[in-house]
């Protein structure tokens, strides 16, 4: 006998309208974007800025962030002031740091960064946000080998993060991945840009691997190896975020 499930089935809802409302705002924001590079009149921008925000307004779900951030890039993007693109770059990076507005908050970067007005510092800085997301993007397609006649997955996948500015050198990274490959896991080096650190959900402070509690024996021995061949401490952290089969090792200091 199955039962309804009132509240599912109203965020479901409240998660299909706030897609939608993402959506129309990304494409609304690329318009005016194309209109403010291509030097059409001001009036114009600001009309369609009034039609976008109408829209907005008459949506059943605005999520209160999602407004913000498009009002500041709007303002930011026509003001063409690099300070003020700078604090809406990291407002943005910072207020939709989780899953549910990763479209959101990859398109409004991309605006940012399509901006002449930035300055090299920034557009730095943007570029490494963008290359760590789409490593991310590579990550989440690529899945784990299967063993055909058992159909279980054979390996672990290991990213080993290291913060930006650190002292672990990239040789030193070659050998971890090295040492993790003889013991079977799928590894790789990744940069840890500070941005991306200071996002809610990260915030690392100490060395940690993150797995999920199906995932305990592979990372105590991850842990086990580090430990014994570079002397590293690392404290086990266990996540509720599904990600099957991957290991998320950080190295901060």
């Amino acid at each position: 006998m199955t039962t309804e499930n009132p509240k599912r089935e109203f965020d479901l809802q409240r998660l299909l309208t706030s897609i939608t409302t993402v959506i129309s705002i990304l494409t609304a924001l690329f318009s005016l974007y194309l209109s403010l590079k291509f030097g059409e009149e001001l009036k114009e921008l600001e009309r369609k800025s009034i039609e976008i925000d109408n829209e907005i307004k008459s949506t059943q779900f605005v999520d209160k962030r999602v407004k913000e951030s498009y009002d500041l890039v709007l303002e930011a993007i026509k003001s063409k002031d690099p300070i003020r693109l700078s604090a809406a770059f990291h407002l943005i990076n910072f207020t939709l740091a989780e899953k549910t507005y990763d479209e959101l908050r990859k398109g409004l970067i991309e605006l940012i960064a399509e901006d002449q007005s930035l300055n090299t510092d920034l557009a730095k800085t943007v570029k490494k946000v963008q290359a760590f997301e789409n490593e991310d993007l590579v990550q989440n397609r690529t899945p784990a080998s299967f063993d055909l006649a058992s159909g279980n997955e054979t390996s672990i996948r290991v990213d080993f993060f290291v913060l930006e500015k650190s002292d672990f050198s990239s040789e030193e990274q070659d050998r971890v991945i090295s040492l993790l490959g003889t013991v079977g896991y799928k590894a790789r080096a990744r940069d840890l840009p500070k941005v991306i650190n200071n996002r809610p959900g990260y915030n690392l402070t100490k060395n940690e691997i993150r797995h999920e509690a199906s995932e305990l024996e592979q990372a105590k021995k991850v842990k086990q190896l580090l430990k014994s061949k570079f002397g590293l401490d690392f404290e086990l952290n266990e996540t509720s975020y599904p990600t099957s089969n991957y290991i998320s090792v950080f190295y901060v200091r």
